[in-house]
């Protein structure tokens, strides 16, 4: 694996990080598509398999553990940097591309799927066929047989910031019902489809029997946050692994080394401004 000595040094030593509470940050992955070597991403939130695989091996040489959403907030101090790992919409290329190294890795990650499309094909994006099919029940009922989380993202990936009341209520409430009974197995966490939410989505998510939503906004993740808008960091095509290694040390999306540098300017200031 191949990372710069810069990035692999912030990656060590977590210089932009902000431990005050004693514990190593938390970081929450997000991503989509996971397309197998010669396949064609339908967009740039899909990544090559190869990649994932090798930024799982950088997250064990780090010494990451790996939890799902629904563990985040506990709060329990284990000294060990954690990373939840948080794939949305369910695209059936996950099961090779993802589920498989996961497992052989033993680690843990966390799924948002579109229930109304389970084995079917994805209506909210185009390209290539293959990649745009949906886990089948069969796939996902192993899945959480294995230990890994599988949560809600609607029933059809709405807007719901766009949808009516008894609309929102349908795809919130009702993909967790629906998942509930196909899976037989409790739907604990909810994503926000294209990270969109309102005071109105929220309380939706919250009488739905949620324990917690991710949101699209990047940042560490933070017991003190509100756990209805868990913040994610964005995994892309175009991530090289040492972008992928600044993507953990800063909890941002964007890490071209401008943008790094202004963040690091950013957060020293904030530490001498502080003390």
């Amino acid at each position: 694996m191949m990372i710069d000595p810069i990035s692999r040094f912030l990656l060590r030593t977590r210089a932009a990080t902000d431990d005050r509470a004693g514990e190593p940050e938390t970081v929450a992955l997000m991503y989509h598509g996971v397309v197998a070597r010669g396949g064609r991403p339908n967009t740039r939130f899909d990544v090559r398999a190869d990649a994932f695989s090798n930024q799982l091996d950088l997250l064990a040489g780090a010494g990451f553990e790996t939890v799902r959403v629904a563990d985040l907030l506990r709060g329990e101090a284990s000294g060990r940097r954690r990373v939840a790992i948080t794939f949305d919409d369910g695209f059936r290329n996950n099961y090779e591309g993802a589920v498989r190294p996961l497992l052989d890795r033993r680690m843990s990650a966390s799924w948002f799927v579109v229930s109304d499309f389970i084995g079917g094909l994805a209506p909210w994006v185009d390209g290539d066929r293959r990649e745009r099919e949906i886990l089948t029940e069969e796939e996902l009922r192993a899945m959480i047989a294995a230990g890994l989380e599988i949560g809600s993202h609607t029933r059809r990936h709405l807007d719901l910031t766009k949808a009516a009341p008894e609309e929102i209520e349908s795809e919130v409430a009702g993909s967790k019902r629906d998942l509930e009974d196909r899976l037989s197995a409790p739907i604990r966490t909810f994503a926000y489809p294209y990270g969109r939410q309102n005071g109105r989505v929220r309380e939706a998510v919250v009488a739905a029997g949620y324990v917690a939503a991710c949101a699209t906004r990047s940042g560490f993740v933070r017991a003190a946050e509100d756990r209805y808008a868990i913040r994610r960091v964005t995994v892309t095509w175009g991530d090289s692994l040492s972008a992928f290694a600044r993507k953990l040390a800063f909890a941002v999306n964007d890490v071209a080394w401008g943008d790094v540098a202004r963040y690091g300017v950013r957060h020293l200031h904030a530490r001498l401004s502080a003390g």
